[in-house]
């Protein structure tokens, strides 16, 4: 049995899989979701994080290690936040993907060399995986663009078209 890969979510994704109630969903990917738990506690209500941790999103707290990343990288990047950069740190130390749609983190994740995607990757995922319909990735995608996600929407047009017809 293949071991799933870990991917950590930083507040910007965690909010669209949220909006786009996909959590479940997600969690059905062949990947681990992780949420630092500095995100989690700082920027989510209680009851969406029992919701992702409910359909398997871990909520991890920085090791030790990790703390002096995040702090390392708050000290070398200014435009992303420092929770942002604490999911960087998290994937960084841990040798994984970020997800996320933040322009200033994914410069900072490139920088460091740190594999990234975003929640239209999750989106592809899930619809070309037949975890969704296309007809449900499109609802959702809306739900995303609904709630003030700023996805570019070229990219978002097209899946829309697409997964509509």
């Amino acid at each position: 049995m293949k071991t799933p890969r870990l991917c950590v979510l930083d507040t910007c994704v965690a909010s669209d899989v949220q909006a786009a109630g996909l959590w479940a969903a997600v969690s059905r990917l062949d990947i681990v979701l992780v949420v630092p738990q500095v995100v989690a506690v700082t920027e989510f209500r209680t009851e969406d994080i029992d919701a992702a941790k409910d359909a398997g999103i871990l909520v991890e707290p920085l090791s030790d290690d990790e703390e002096l990343l995040a702090a390392a990288l708050v000290r070398t990047y200014r435009r992303p936040s420092p929770n942002d950069l604490a999911a960087l740190a998290l994937a960084k130390a841990r040798g994984t993907t970020l997800l996320t749609g933040d322009g200033p983190l994914r410069e900072a994740a490139t920088a460091e060399s740190v594999p990234i995607h975003g929640v239209l990757w999750l989106l592809d995922q899930l619809v070309e995986l037949a975890i969704v319909s296309p007809s449900r990735g499109a609802a959702a995608l809306q739900s995303m663009l609904d709630d003030g996600s700023r996805l570019p929407p070229g990219e978002c047009g097209r899946r829309l078209r697409s997964w509509r017809s």
